[in-house]
């Protein structure tokens, strides 16, 4: 995204700003679809999801960047040094009411980052307890079922001969 459309930084960063929002709200729809996939053990939904996410997290690179420079390009305008460079810093060189709408722009695009944070934080806890679930069934699995050490043995012609050895999960060559 070109930082600079308008030529006027305040308009371009509310442009930004309320993309990044807009993206952020879709990435949170999306968080709240994965978490009733995650609930309903549904493999393929999450699959969709990952699919449908992907162009978003780049959407949202993108306009991060289109952000960063046009708030390095605005604080260069002003004389402001970069390590100087916040939008609270940028807002006292315009008036008033520009300032409020990129403030309110600014506190809204916070507000749904940590809604998508704490949902994403949600679906990883119930991610590591499915995760210890399964981990649990394996170990009580591998407890009553022989492992054994498999040395295979061909019979004439090539086919492999039987192995009368009782159940087995896996050998130690997988």
């Amino acid at each position: 995204m070109d930082p600079s459309v308008s030529g006027d930084p305040v308009t371009d960063l509310l442009a930004v700003l309320e993309a990044q929002r807009t993206v952020y709200g879709q990435l949170l729809e999306l968080a709240a679809d994965r978490h009733a996939a995650l609930v309903a053990a549904d493999a393929e939904r999450l699959a969709e999801l990952a699919g449908h996410e992907q162009p978003l997290l780049t959407r949202a690179r993108r306009l991060e960047t289109a952000r960063l420079q046009l708030v390095r390009s605005w604080a260069a305008k002003l004389g402001v040094k970069p390590e100087a460079v916040t939008v609270t810093e940028l807002v006292q060189h315009v008036d008033r009411p520009r300032a409020a709408a990129v403030l309110a722009a600014r506190d809204a695009l916070l507000e749904v980052v940590s809604r998508v944070d704490a949902a994403n934080q949600r679906n990883a806890q119930l991610l590591d307890g499915c995760l210890a679930s399964v981990d649990a069934s394996i170990q009580d699995l591998l407890q009553h079922v022989q492992v054994v050490q498999v040395d295979p043995r061909y019979a004439q012609g090539g086919a492999r001969a039987s192995q009368e050895a009782g159940p087995r999960l896996t050998d130690y060559r997988a």
